[in-house]
């Protein structure tokens, strides 16, 4: 019998591993010219002891709500997805009785000015502009995410869409429902989350969601009244004039006072949990009347209609982020944080800043209800596929991560010969970087 040393031994077994990118249908492998020889029992061993730590916190988890109370399980559920039950509960206490949020409760004045104005108002107040400047240097990437968010999803959604009314599938107020939803701007805090979730390029995620948002209010309207000509009768000046004064002023005072008020900022900070409630909670009074104004006029929603708005969203959403990740592998195949945010820049729609804009724009229009429905669809489905991709992108990450840190690892070791003295052992063209950078 022969004994052999792993060290001596001159074969290494280097396995295929396979791992999603993005968790739909892109796939990679690990290999590599320096590194092929890397894997060893040590490695093994490391990587069998992460994973039986993550094992054991997940068995910790799981014990701990095993121990939790069915009151304390509910109670931790709805403080996890609290606005999406809000918003499910609103509807139908709207539902259930229309006449307290359509006529007593004024929303002429309580919903469609006091709630939108308070809304915007604390946007103002935590936008911090340093944080801003330090994120928009990337003029290229920061430009991609906004037109593909805007004009791309809007021209898709708008052609498809129209090919499903002409076929009468969908009903007109359903329609203008789903083009309305794909001209709005991306989310802010939501995209933050999810990108901080998945070790992406928060600076990126923080600028991106607040310059967007800003030219959002503005570009907004334009888009809809280009898809929507026939049947948007829009007085412009009036239209601007009642952006100005709900949402552009509240934003421009919340800036002002945060910086002119000593201590304020760090206020902010100390009460951000009770401002993010205060916020959804005005959403959601804005939510609530506007659909008790839309059950008093009896507006019908088919829910046939409504079915295949939904499934049409989904199908849509899916397909969108695919190409948003294929598009952002391409033009941007080093900046890998970067590709992570931007999945979710390129594809999310606000609906903190949707309604409050929809309702500035349609005010009292018998079918602003129908307007909203597709944006309330597309808001849970979004996070919900964010939510699952999450710790893929974030292994994805790690991934990156650990090749670049192998890279410069490998690279001073190597010595230098007379015909390669003016050479660099880092990749420097497409070819090579190729083998790195996926």
């Amino acid at each position: 019998m022969v004994v052999t040393n792993d060290t001596e031994n001159p074969i290494t077994a280097k396995p295929s591993n396979l791992r999603s990118e993005v968790g739909i249908v892109c796939a990679y492998k690990y290999w590599g010219d320096d590194d092929e020889n890397d894997e060893n029992d040590t490695s093994r061993g490391t990587r069998w002891s992460k994973s039986r730590i993550k094992l054991t916190e997940s068995e910790e988890e799981d014990d701990r709500v095993s121990r939790l109370s069915c009151w304390q399980r509910i109670v931790e559920f709805y403080q996890h997805d609290s606005l999406l039950i809000d918003v499910a509960i609103s509807i139908f206490i709207a539902w259930l009785w229309p006449p307290l949020g359509a006529q007593y409760c004024v929303p002429g004045v309580t919903a469609h000015w006091v709630a939108v104005i308070i809304i915007f108002f604390f946007s103002g107040l935590g936008l911090c502009i340093s944080d801003l400047r330090r994120s928009s240097g990337d003029f290229g990437f920061n430009l991609f995410v906004g037109v593909f968010n805007f004009i791309g999803i809007s021209t898709c959604v708008y052609y498809s869409a129209s090919e499903l009314f002409r076929i009468e599938v969908l009903s007109e107020g359903i329609y203008h429902g789903l083009i309305i939803c794909s001209c709005l701007p991306q989310t802010t805090n939501m995209a933050l989350v999810l990108t901080q979730s998945s070790g992406g390029d928060e600076s990126s995620a923080l600028f991106n969601a607040t310059f967007w948002n800003l030219i959002g209010i503005f570009l907004t309207p334009m888009l809809i009244f280009y898809y929507l000509t026939e049947t948007s009768n829009f007085d412009f000046g009036e239209l601007y004039l009642k952006i100005c004064l709900r949402v552009v002023f509240p934003v421009i005072v919340g800036i002002w006072m945060r910086y002119a008020i000593t201590g304020l900022a760090q206020v902010l900070s100390d009460e951000k949990k009770r401002i993010k409630v205060l916020r959804e909670r005005c959403l959601v009074f804005i939510i609530y009347t506007t659909f008790c104004e839309t059950f008093l006029i009896e507006v019908d929603i088919d829910y046939g209609d409504f079915i295949v708005m939904v499934w049409f969203q989904i199908i849509e959403l899916t397909i969108l982020m695919f190409l948003a990740w294929v598009f952002l592998r391409l033009l941007f195949p080093r900046q890998y944080k970067k590709r992570v945010f931007g999945l979710f820049g390129c594809t999310h729609k606000s609906v903190a800043l949707g309604i409050p804009l929809l309702t500035a724009i349609y005010g009292r229009d018998k079918n602003l209800g129908l307007y909203t429905l597709p944006l309330l669809v597309w808001y849970p489905t979004q996070l919900i596929f964010g939510t699952f991709m999450a710790p893929r992108l974030n292994e994805f990450v790690k991934y990156k991560e650990s090749k670049e840190r192998k890279l410069l690892e490998i690279a001073p070791m190597k010595p230098l010969t007379k015909g390669n003295t003016e050479k660099s052992d880092v990749p420097k063209d497409d070819k090579e970087c190729e083998k790195v950078q996926i």
